[in-house]
Order: structure tokens, then C-alpha cells, then sequence
């Protein structure tokens, strides 16, 4: 969902870069690549460019959610192990104290 926009912005600004760009070049006469720093400024301004319900909606199909939904939940032969093991995960992590800052939520 997210990936094609964030191609198709760094395909364009290289491309760009490939026509315009002040290049720096090698003793034998080849183009050097661009920079770390230059690279990082293209991936920062390409991310920017993604809307972030695009990234919502990307974790959600991934189901980054809820972990008893999980496709391997659903599996004839590991299923019900997972789940077994889910739930004993569940039990055996320590609550949630009033004092750490984190308010429980209710269902």
C-alpha cells in the first residue's frame, strides 16, 4: 500500500539527480554514488510523502493486531498449539501496576 508511492517518489528524485546532479567522480572517470547523507535526505522526503492512514491501513491488513487472529491460529496442525501457548504467554506476563504510568483499557 505504501510501498509503490515511496518507490515512485525515490525512482523520480534519482532519475532527477541522474540528469542534474552535480556528480562527483572516481581517478578512472566513473560517476561516484551519492552520498549517505544525500541518500538519507531523499528516504526522509520520500517517507514524508506517505499519508500516515496509508500506514495504518498497511498494519492493519498485516494484522499487526490482535494475536489470536493470526493465520497460523487458524492452522490444523500448529494451531491450537499457538493458541495454548498464547494463552499460558498471556497468564504468565506480570499486570499492569498503577504506578508504571499505563492505564489499563477496558474492553
Amino acid at each position: 500500500m505504501w510501498f509503490k508511492p515511496l518507490k515512485t517518489h525515490l525512482t523520480e528524485v534519482i532519475r532527477q539527480w541522474k540528469q542534474n546532479g552535480r556528480f562527483q567522480y572516481t581517478r578512472t572517470g566513473k560517476v561516484r554514488p551519492p552520498s549517505a547523507a544525500q541518500m538519507a535526505e531523499w528516504f526522509v522526503a520520500a517517507w514524508n510523502t506517505i499519508d500516515a492512514d496509508c500506514i495504518r491501513k498497511s498494519f492493519q491488513v498485516s494484522f499487526l493486531g490482535n494475536d489470536e487472529e493470526l493465520l497460523i491460529g487458524r492452522h490444523t496442525t500448529y494451531g491450537p498449539r499457538f493458541l495454548v501457548n498464547l494463552v499460558q504467554e498471556t497468564i504468565t506476563q506480570d499486570p499492569v501496576s498503577e504506578d508504571s504510568g499505563v492505564s489499563e483499557i477496558d474492553e
